[in-house]
């Protein structure tokens, strides 16, 4: 019983911290979106949908979506997570090449260093947080298989 109270507090921790990171990872492209960004065509349009982007994928990560939406609320919950890593990830990979060549004719110029460490430290915290929510998902739905666990809510 105390291993499945253990996954229950993992999952709640690791879902909302990675939601709570994803957010401020999208403020930190709303801010610079504001602070100029806005001008460059692509670029900004891509900082703005990043953060539309991290406002719905963390609304759906904070809130119980299961006990709203029940079967189909784990699955959204789950497609949201994937798509939070894989938007952090993509913003990671795309921060590093654009301060090394042109990306979309725009290259990093380094001129909000804090900003830049920021979302590295938001985007990888977001990777780190709910990779931890999808593996201990994982975790639980396999012993649920085996029978080694009961049904907890996730929300």
């Amino acid at each position: 019983m105390k291993a499945v109270i253990e996954l229950n507090l993992t999952l709640q921790i690791s879902r909302r911290l990675g939601a709570v990171t994803l957010l401020a990872s999208g403020l930190v492209h709303l801010k610079e979106y504001f602070d100029g960004y806005a001008e460059l065509p692509v670029i900004g349009l891509l900082f703005l949908l990043n953060f539309l982007g991290a406002v719905v994928l963390a609304v759906v990560l904070l809130l119980p979506t299961e006990r709203i939406l029940h079967r189909y609320g784990t699955i959204l919950v789950t497609l949201s997570a994937i798509a939070g890593i894989g938007m952090s990830l993509m913003s990671l990979v795309m921060l590093a090449i654009a301060e090394r060549q042109p990306v979309f004719g725009f290259m990093e110029p380094g001129f909000h260093p804090g900003m830049i460490l920021l979302a590295r430290i938001t985007e990888v915290l977001t990777v780190v947080l709910l990779g931890a929510f999808l593996i201990t998902l994982l975790v639980r739905h396999r012993r649920r298989i085996n029978g080694r666990g009961t049904h907890v809510e996730t929300a």
